[in-house]
């Protein structure tokens, strides 16, 4: 199981859309690379907003083949979890009148297709890679690689 430390790859205050962007790609790319599922932990989290949230997780219910239950959050104070909960609520009700059921080989050419969209987005935007983006990036690489 591929584990991601929340605080270390997006900060102690998660509150931005762009972090749950990141975060988002963060898990798509960790559950090509890992059969077992992802862990999210959010040890010495302070902050989470509910767009970051929404961004980072209900967005990935519209994801083509993704299985929201392959995830797992350790580390997450009770408050944070009610928020999450609403979202995941949310998510399913948005998202539930788009459940597809695809070849998986077509889900993950689709995934890899949409995080290199955003790379070369993020690329095209800073006249500077970010730390986050290399990570990011090497990720990416590595999947691609297999």
């Amino acid at each position: 199981m591929k584990v991601i430390n929340i605080a270390q790859a997006v900060g102690i205050e998660c509150s931005t859309i762009e972090d749950g962007k990141h975060l988002h790609d963060m898990i798509l790319i960790a559950r090509l690379a890992s059969q077992d599922g992802v862990e999210l932990d959010f040890q010495d989290v302070e902050f989470i907003s509910t767009s970051f949230l929404d961004e980072a997780i209900g967005e990935l219910y519209d994801v083509q083949g993704f299985d929201p239950s392959s995830i797992r959050f350790s580390n997450i104070k009770p408050q944070h979890r009610e928020l999450l909960t609403a979202v995941q609520s949310w998510a399913i009700e948005r998202y539930s009148n788009t459940a597809r059921n695809l070849p998986e080989e077509l889900i993950l050419r689709q995934s890899i297709s949409i995080l290199l969209d955003r790379l070369i987005n993020y690329i095209d935007a800073a006249p500077r890679i970010p730390l986050k983006l290399q990570e990011l990036r090497k990720l990416a690489f590595e999947v691609l690689s297999r």
